[in-house]
């Protein structure tokens, strides 16, 4: 073995109990912009996932820092705001409001300091602007919304680890 090999430590496996509370750490907003807590928790959620053979945890872990496909967990539904080309935002779209967030927690932590925009397909842009009567351009999930969302991906993670098997 090299003396480069032997410099780099693998990962240490986390028992449950530090993930747990790991996991219960919320951070504010000012913390949030220079960190990316939450990212590095769920790393350490797969590193013990893979050490215990828990391949549900794994793919959990995998889609909530990754991003999702299709079929998106209820609790990543979040409200959007939408904006018109020259920034106002519109209202009367208030039924339009929920989304999936399919973004991954690494990107939506990276997203905190200013919110996610998100660029609609133009078959959607072109419905709601039919609803509301003038031109919608953009859609905006805010920080308060990121922040939320975090927490509440956090809360879920949570709730999936305690199934877990103890160490």
């Amino acid at each position: 073995m090299s003396v480069v090999e032997s410099s780099v430590e693998s990962p240490s496996v986390p028992n449950r109990d530090e993930l747990l509370a790991e996991l219960k750490i919320e951070i504010s907003r000012n913390e949030a912009n220079n960190q990316r807590h939450l990212t590095q928790t769920l790393d350490k959620c797969t590193i013990y996932a893979q050490a215990h053979k828990l391949k549900s945890l794994e793919i959990l872990i995998h889609q909530e820092l990754n991003g999702y496909g299709r079929q998106v967990p209820a609790y990543r539904n979040t409200n959007l705001i939408y904006f018109d080309h020259g920034g106002q935002q519109i209202e009367g779209l208030e039924q339009y409001r929920r989304y999936p967030i399919v973004t991954g927690v690494s990107k939506l932590e990276l997203h905190l300091k200013n919110g996610l925009t998100l660029i609609l397909p133009k078959q959607i842009l072109d419905f709601l602007s039919q609803q509301v009567g003038k031109e919608v351009a953009t859609a905006h999930v805010s920080w308060q919304e990121i922040q939320q969302l975090l927490n509440v991906v956090r809360q879920e993670v949570i709730a999936y680890v305690k199934q877990m098997p103890t160490d």
